[in-house]
């Protein structure tokens, strides 16, 4: 009886998702990805703490028709949410990785924290070739979030059995600074050491806007990487890499190395019995900023007071 009810709530709700007594114009995507949706306050403001904060009671009682842009979802991803919000169901088995992605965190955005369950699940279960080609993508998104907490151990698990992959991949450039600090803690290559060596360097350059396009570095350019990678070089375990390989590879790097570690490299390398002193105790925490794509805040009131914004027209 209550799944017949259920049922029956949904069909008459159902009914008013093409309707035309509609108080919402909802405009999605950007560029010449958009779309119009109609749909109605009762409805959002039941299903969603972010609509219900950005329409206020003052709001519906004083004005007949909103327009909320919503430039960050495109018209696929919101579709699959307004369906949602009027039949109850939520279907996403045709939809590519992509795409699913995008609606983990549009659901996000508007605080649809069972559906951010449901997604993350769905992705790592059914979508999981997707995830392995994206992960580079997906960490610089998502990490440290809470809300994708799930998604992100899945990513760093992943990697950590197959660290090749990583520095290997296409996309390792654009991997953000702390993501590249928290994983390098993680690995282990043992006798492949010079691959996260020759990697970081190659990263490093990338990430340096004075090194750009520069085949010759000078001292003051040494010095620029240097504080680039500063973060890194304690986590790299040089007693790994044989003798050739440090002459080739990182010696011509020695201006980057605090002197304290190179001497204890040069001292393991030259000495019989060296006191093996190099990343014993790493103790070194980096403070994460808040870049554009970590923010999260917390509190739910400010978060939502610049999301006020998000209604650009009225209608009365």
């Amino acid at each position: 009886m209550i799944l017949k009810f259920h049922s029956d709530f949904f069909e008459d709700i159902s009914s008013l998702l093409n309707a035309d007594n509609y108080n919402v114009i909802i405009k999605v995507g950007e560029n010449e990805d958009t779309k119009e949706f109609y749909a109605h306050t009762n409805i959002l403001r039941a299903h969603s703490q972010h609509f219900k904060y950005i329409i206020s009671n003052d709001i519906i009682q004083k004005y007949n028709i909103l327009t909320i842009n919503k430039p960050n979802i495109t018209p696929t991803v919101f579709e699959i949410i307004l369906k949602y919000f009027y039949t109850g169901k939520f279907n996403i088995e045709n939809q590519s990785g992509e795409n699913n992605f995008d609606l983990l965190i549009a659901c996000d955005d508007l605080f649809l924290e069972e559906l951010v369950k449901y997604v993350q699940y769905y992705l790592i279960d059914k979508q999981e070739s997707w995830i392995q080609q994206n992960f580079v993508l997906i960490l610089n998104i998502i990490f440290n979030l809470p809300n994708f907490k799930k998604l992100q151990d899945y990513c760093i698990s992943f990697i950590c059995r197959n660290p090749l992959i990583l520095f290997n991949s296409s996309d390792f450039l654009l991997l953000d600074k702390y993501i590249l600090f928290h994983l390098l803690k993680k690995i282990h290559l043992y006798d492949k050491e010079l691959i996260i060596w020759n990697s970081l360097i190659k990263w490093g350059i990338k990430k340096t806007p004075e090194l750009e396009n520069k085949n010759n570095l000078t001292k003051e350019d040494y010095g620029y990487l240097k504080n680039t990678l500063s973060i890194f070089i304690p986590l790299i375990k040089f007693t790994n890499i044989t003798s050739d390989d440090f002459y080739d590879n990182v010696r011509p790097y020695e201006a980057i190395i605090p002197i304290g570690i190179y001497d204890d490299i040069m001292e393991y390398y030259l000495v019989k019995q060296p006191l093996l002193k190099i990343n014993m105790n790493i103790k070194y925490q980096p403070s994460f900023p808040k870049s554009h794509h970590l923010i999260r805040i917390q509190n739910f009131k400010t978060r939502n007071q610049n999301q006020i914004n998000e209604i650009t027209e009225i209608e009365e």
